[in-house]
C-alpha cells in the first residue's frame, strides 16, 4: 500500500519541473489527501480535482476557477490593475517567457488584511470561466514585512517592472513561476453574466448553507492552508542549503 502511494505521489509531481510548480504540486497532493483522501486515491482524478471545490461553485473540475491559482485584481477591482481597499502586496513572482512585458512579467499576491471584512472564497464575478478570489492562504512574503497577519489572496496584480522598483513595499528577492507567464483575464466586464460557459453565482439567502457545510469549508481552508505553509517552509530550506552549500564553496576556495 505505502509503495502504491509513493509511486501516485510522483505521478501527480511528474509533470512539473520548476521548483515552485514542484512545491506547488506537493502542496495540492497533500491537500487532497487531508481533505478528500478515498476520493483522491481510489479514484482516477488529479490532485485538484479531487480538492475542487471551484470556490464552492458547481464549476467542472477543468474551469478555470478550479485550476488552483487566483484572479487578477483587474476582474474583481473594477478594471484597475492594483490591489484593492482591504488588502495589501503580500509578495511576487517573476514569470519568464511571456508574451507579454517582451517576455519577462512580475505577479504581485494582494492578501487579504486581518481586520479587513472577509468577501468570502467565490469564483471570481461568479463566472466558472474566472479564477478564484479570496480563496487561496498563502504568502511568498518578500513584500510589507512589517505587516504580519495576513489574509488569503484576493487577487493578482501583473506588472513589467520588478516590483521592488514600484511602490509596492517589496525587495528583491525573487520566485519563479513560469507556467503563469501567459495567465491573462477579461477585465472588460462589471459582473457575472449568464449564458453559455458561465454560470450565476447563488443569490444570498438562495441556498441556506448548513452548520456541516460550514465545518466543512473551515475544514478544506485549514487544511490548504497547512499545505500552503508547507510549502513555503520548503522553499526557505531550500534557499537555506543553497547558501550552505555556496558558504561551504567559498570556504573549500579559500582553504
Amino acid at each position: 500500500m505505502t509503495n502504491w502511494l509513493v509511486e501516485k505521489g510522483a505521478a501527480v509531481l511528474e509533470t512539473r519541473t520548476s521548483r515552485r510548480g514542484f512545491l506547488v504540486r506537493a502542496a495540492v497532493a497533500a491537500t487532497a489527501l487531508a481533505v478528500s483522501p478515498l476520493r483522491y486515491l481510489l479514484r482516477p482524478v488529479t490532485a485538484y480535482a479531487a480538492i475542487c471545490g471551484c470556490g464552492g461553485y458547481d464549476c467542472d473540475c477543468g474551469s478555470v476557477c478550479c485550476d488552483g491559482y487566483t484572479a487578477f485584481c483587474c476582474e474583481v477591482n473594477d478594471g484597475r490593475n492594483a490591489c484593492p481597499a482591504g488588502s495589501f502586496p503580500g509578495g511576487w513572482w517573476r514569470a519568464d517567457g511571456s508574451v507579454f512585458c517582451g517576455g519577462t512579467r512580475y505577479i504581485v499576491d494582494c492578501n487579504l488584511h486581518c481586520d479587513a471584512p472577509w468577501p468570502g472564497c467565490s469564483c471570481a464575478q461568479g463566472d466558472c470561466n474566472r479564477r478564484v478570489t479570496s480563496c487561496n492562504y498563502f504568502r511568498y512574503g518578500q513584500c510589507n514585512q512589517n505587516i504580519d497577519c495576513y489574509g488569503p489572496i484576493v487577487c493578482r496584480v501583473a506588472t513589467c517592472e520588478p516590483p521592488y522598483l514600484l511602490d509596492m513595499g517589496c525587495t528583491d528577492e525573487a520566485f519563479w513561476d513560469d507556467s503563469t507567464a501567459n495567465h491573462s483575464a477579461d477585465c472588460s466586464t462589471a459582473g457575472a453574466v449568464e449564458g453559455e460557459g458561465r454560470r450565476r453565482a447563488p443569490a444570498e439567502g438562495e441556498a441556506e448553507e448548513t452548520a456541516e457545510d460550514r465545518a466543512e469549508r473551515s475544514r478544506q481552508r485549514d487544511a490548504e492552508r497547512a499545505a500552503r505553509q508547507a510549502e513555503r517552509d520548503a522553499e526557505r530550506a531550500q534557499r537555506q542549503a543553497e547558501r550552505d552549500a555556496e558558504r561551504a564553496a567559498r570556504n573549500g576556495d579559500e582553504g
